[in-house]
């Protein structure tokens, strides 16, 4: 396989907010992250992924960038709407990552703090999507914050969402995108996944097995046996031609 994908509610949470796709075809995948403590987080991410999932297979011919800024306006659209309408002044939302595969390339749309990253074979995972929270902008603005959330590489669980699909009645992604070569995997986690691992534990987790779907459960299993107080979720895509993966460390 060359898509996979996992969910776990937790151990703590009553119910799972995040929602996730993988095209069987593996041209697309989507994760999203209901917001906590809004209310229908667990409506607001299924909503924001079936649109968007919806909106690519529909227009899939249409360039990538424009599928994806289109379709997280769509999402956003949809999500605030229900919430105007079904939801009494209370807010919901939902974080939503997604990338396109087609022709050697990735494009990447994202809002919110779920996280999108990249491996090459034989080197460390690297985060290509931005986190809209409070630290993140602040740390475009003063170097000793930067170097902090540097060196501090598991992600701080009372870090603030700043922008996401739903509680405005606009939205302004990530679009961004780079080139694929033969045995790049993309990972996309939801933060009760990536808040419990290291980017040196997760390359260790890829290089070594080229089964996607055993990579996807040692992730879970890692946050599992580390707490897991969150739903945690991932969805992985490998570029086909890269052969078997070596190990690392």
């Amino acid at each position: 396989m060359f898509v996979a994908g996992r969910s776990h509610i937790g151990l703590v949470r009553k119910t799972n907010e995040d929602e996730y796709y993988c095209d069987g075809r593996g041209r697309f995948i989507i994760v999203a992250d209901g917001i906590g403590g809004h209310q229908n987080g667990h409506i607001a991410s299924r909503m924001a992924v079936n649109e968007l999932h919806w909106f690519i297979e529909e227009n899939i011919d249409r360039p990538p960038e424009d599928l994806l800024a289109e379709g997280f306006k769509k999402a956003n659209k949809k999500v605030h709407s229900y919430q105007e309408e079904q939801t009494d002044g209370g807010l919901m939302g939902t974080t939503l990552t997604a990338f396109i595969i087609r022709d050697g390339k990735y494009y990447l749309g994202h809002l919110g703090d779920s996280r999108a990253y990249i491996m090459h074979p034989g080197k460390i995972v690297e985060q290509i999507s931005e986190d809209h929270t409070f630290l993140a902008e602040l740390a475009q603005l003063d170097e000793d914050v930067r170097q902090t959330m540097l060196a501090n590489r598991i992600s701080n669980p009372k870090n603030t969402l700043m922008r996401a699909i739903g509680p405005e009645a606009t939205c302004t992604p990530q679009i961004s995108s780079g080139d694929l070569s033969p045995g790049d995997v993309l990972l996309l986690l939801t933060d009760g996944m990536y808040r419990y691992t290291t980017l040196e534990e997760m390359s260790e987790v890829i290089a070594y097995t080229d089964d996607l779907e055993e990579v996807a459960l040692r992730f879970e299993q890692l946050a599992l046996e580390r707490g897991a107080r969150d739903n945690l979720t991932i969805v992985l895509y490998r570029e086909e031609g890269g052969g078997k993966p070596c190990k690392m460390f």
